[in-house]
């Protein structure tokens, strides 16, 4: 339905603005000191991270505020939500899964912005969001009459997580916790999406084969976004958040996945 991406966009930006309010509660910090940042980090962090503004002061709609707000991060987070939204439903359609995949879009939004902003993914949005998405899924599984579905979203789950903390594990500094835990929520979707009905044996390799696709993009953009971060500061020891683009790598497979498998 061509009507559906537009409905979704404008519905994106409203969305976009509730989720600005979510993410200014998460306590921010600036660094003043250089022996508080990570070993071997760029000095230019001192300066990088600013304070986060009073509740009041985050606009109901950005969008429509004009001249200081367009330098701010209020808008872009409505312009992603809104493009994210229209996207996931020209590539779904209007069916049951759509709201699901809408939910983990707005919540991938909320936890990238964050970790962009404080350089942590918090428990206190991840853990309910990897609640709803989890029941989200099972509720299409149900009305779509593929319990099974459910199997694979937990495989996929447990997989990612068990693939991230691996590497958190080889390499503390460069893969944190908390993206291992954000690899929840993700691997339910990537598993969930990779779901084929067969035996379990079959069921767990496509949930794998899925999730692996979503950490092997992601961190394709990762090296990409992070090596133009490092270009642009002039340095090789730059800290850069993981999350973000393990979200996206997240979203190119669920949304591109008939075409990459």
């Amino acid at each position: 339905m061509a009507l559906a991406p537009i409905i979704a966009g404008v519905v994106g930006v409203l969305v976009g603005s509730l989720l600005n309010r979510l993410i200014v509660r998460e306590p921010g910090y600036v660094i003043t000191d250089p022996g508080d940042l990570p070993d071997d980090a760029d000095e230019s962090l001192l300066d990088e991270l600013e304070e986060v503004p009073e509740l009041a002061a985050v606009p109901v709609v950005a969008l429509a505020r004009p001249s200081s707000w367009w330098r701010r991060w209020f808008p872009a987070t409505e312009l992603v939500t809104a493009g994210v939204f229209a996207l996931t439903a020209h590539r779904i359609g209007t069916g049951a899964e759509l709201y699901a995949v809408l939910f983990l879009a707005a919540a991938l939004v909320t936890l990238s912005a964050i970790d962009l902003r404080v350089y942590r993914i918090p428990d206190r949005v991840n853990f309910p969001a990897m609640g709803v998405g989890l029941a989200s899924i099972a509720v299409v599984a149900v009305i779509q009459d593929e319990p099974g579905a459910l199997v694979g979203a937990l495989a996929g789950g447990l997989s990612y997580a068990t693939v991230l903390f691996l590497a958190h594990i080889a390499y503390p500094r460069g893969m944190g916790f908390g993206d291992v835990k954000l690899a929840w929520l993700m691997g339910f979707y990537l598993g969930w999406r990779g779901w084929m009905d067969g035996s379990l044996l079959e069921q767990l390799l496509s949930a794998l084969q899925y999730v692996l696709l979503g950490a092997a993009i992601g961190s394709f953009v990762g090296v990409v976004i992070g090596g133009g971060y490092a270009l642009i500061r002039r340095s090789a020891r730059v800290v850069f958040p993981y999350g973000p683009s393990l979200a996206i790598g997240c979203l190119i497979v669920l949304l591109w996945s008939d075409q990459l498998t």
